[in-house]
């Protein structure tokens, strides 16, 4: 294939193989342009940490969790932290995964809470011994560039928030995404990293919002001049503020097809950039994971599975949920095309909510929820045998909205999905 370029060559995303890059220079010493030309290889990705039949029970937590204890399987006896354990044993699965470090600001912004707070660390910790000591492997995951909470706001005084664009307003705002170069967020989260790295009882370490959303728009320049981008012909001329609108409005209205195509690749590319650089200096010794959104590989959102493990993660956990059917049936088309690229490893996975599964009683929820995650697997496995699962999670298999289903009927589901790929 030929690429041509001027500083960064676009090249498609995860495509392994040989290609030519090209160049041309002009100057006043030479009568016609001089073409140079040099063929590199990219070779397909060696991956590695993700143990075949990977199966994963997650907890995200929520304000009915306390002390990380919650009910036996069979409902008898008191609420204690190693029930999970029961309930994952149960499953099947092999792996607890829970989230050890948020960002959140609920009303108002706590400082002993921020950025991450110390009894959800804590409790993190407890469930890695008590998931070692029955006898699975545990994972500690956090969330990267993003603060969760309507009072998000409120952060801005530690952080630089990216920037997005409000369609109604036609106008540029700060979204609750933090921008990818705040030096006081990278700090936070190698901080962190470093933490659950040096606890025995973790054995992987994951990584949740790595991406812009729908911002990262500040970047215009940086954008424009790594890919020579056409922009409008008094580019240079215009506001930094102006400029950032003129993309922004160009990429989430569409109105350039071939200007979205090379931002949505630049902006996956400038995260896992960010990304590596931030596992470059956290120096982990465990396997990473990072939770990777399933529509169109995250592309609209600044992630690309293959970059990010190109840029150090072991592993994707690529989230199946928050989209019906027939989106599912989408990606299932999308997917395993990409998938045959390369042989990275991915566990896919579906949440327990009654609306994801738009409510349905034919064929009840809990069992359209199994069949979505089978189909899945069946569409992808043929050509990747890198594949794991993971269901989100105990927490809401318990105290979220589980329909008129018992949280017994989601953990069936679930553990069903485990047996298939095991």
């Amino acid at each position: 294939r030929d690429v041509t370029g001027v500083q960064t060559c676009a090249l498609p995303i995860s495509v392994p193989g040989t290609y030519t890059a090209q160049i041309a220079l002009t100057g006043p010493q030479w009568p016609d342009p001089k073409d140079f030309e040099s063929a590199f290889t990219i070779s397909p990705l060696k991956p590695s940490g993700m143990f075949p039949g990977y199966s994963a029970l997650t907890m995200e937590g929520g304000k009915h969790l306390i002390n990380g204890a919650v009910p036996p399987v069979d409902g008898n006896g008191k609420d204690s932290l190693a029930n999970a354990m029961g309930w994952a044993k149960f499953m099947g699965a092999n792996t607890y995964c829970v989230l050890a470090g948020q960002t959140s600001v609920w009303d108002k912004l706590n400082p002993q809470d921020f950025p991450f707070n110390r009894g959800d660390v804590e409790l993190a910790h407890r469930y890695a011994a008590a998931a070692h000591d029955a006898g699975l492997k545990f994972a500690a995951y956090m969330t990267t560039f993003r603060v969760v909470g309507d009072g998000w706001q409120q952060a801005q005084d530690h952080y630089h928030f990216t920037m997005g664009y409000d369609r109604e307003s036609d106008q540029v705002v700060p979204t609750d995404f933090i921008s990818l170069e705040d030096t006081n967020r990278r700090q936070d989260i190698i901080a962190l990293l470093r933490e659950l790295d040096k606890d025995p009882n973790i054995d992987m370490i994951g990584l949740d919002y790595v991406r812009t959303g729908t911002g990262g728009y500040e970047f215009v320049d940086e954008f424009v001049r790594d890919l020579n981008v056409p922009g409008p012909a008094d580019y240079w001329s215009m506001s930094k503020d102006e400029r950032i609108h003129w993309l922004a409005k160009t990429v989430e209205l569409k109105q350039n097809k071939d200007v979205t195509a090379l931002f949505e690749w630049w902006r996956a590319h400038k995260v896992a950039m960010t990304l590596k650089s931030i596992l470059d200096e956290a120096k982990l010794s465990k396997p990473v994971f990072t939770f990777t959104l399933g529509w169109e590989m995250g592309h609209q959102h600044g992630q690309d599975p293959a970059m990010f493990e190109d840029a150090g993660v072991n592993f994707n956990h690529i989230m199946l949920y928050q989209s019906d059917r027939k989106t599912l049936d989408q990606m299932n088309q999308q997917w395993p095309d990409y998938i045959s690229r390369s042989n990275g490893m991915y566990a896919l996975g579906e949440m327990v909510d009654e609306n994801w599964v738009q409510n349905t009683v034919n064929p009840p929820g809990p069992e359209e929820l199994y069949d979505r995650e089978a189909a899945t697997f069946e569409a992808w496995q043929p050509v990747n045998a890198g594949i794991g699962m993971f269901w989100h999670d105990l927490y809401r298999l318990i105290y979220g909205q589980k329909g008129p289903y018992s949280g017994m009927e989601w953990a069936v589901a679930g553990g069903k999905a485990f047996s298939l790929l095991q």
